[in-house]
């Protein structure tokens, strides 16, 4: 019976080790056609540092609109 165990073990752990075999060639294959993709562009950055200020501009506008609601009686 261990035997027979220890058997779909190892089916099991070499799905996964040719699934990991494939996600390297995959990611090895899109490096050699894109190979600038791991650095961030400057207007990636740009984007991301627009964004989060929307992000805080809007945040602090939900804190005002809570304060209003609060001093108006509102819950």
């Amino acid at each position: 019976m261990a035997s027979g165990n220890n058997a779909g073990d190892n089916n099991k752990d070499s799905d996964f080790t040719s699934s990991d075999q494939g996600d390297k060639n995959t990611t090895q294959s899109l490096l050699k056609e894109n190979p600038k993709e791991d650095t961030v562009s400057v207007e990636v950055l740009e984007e991301n540092k627009n964004l989060t200020m929307e992000v805080l501009n809007l945040k602090a506008q939900l804190v005002s609109l809570k304060k209003n609601n609060t001093y108006n009686g509102g819950q």
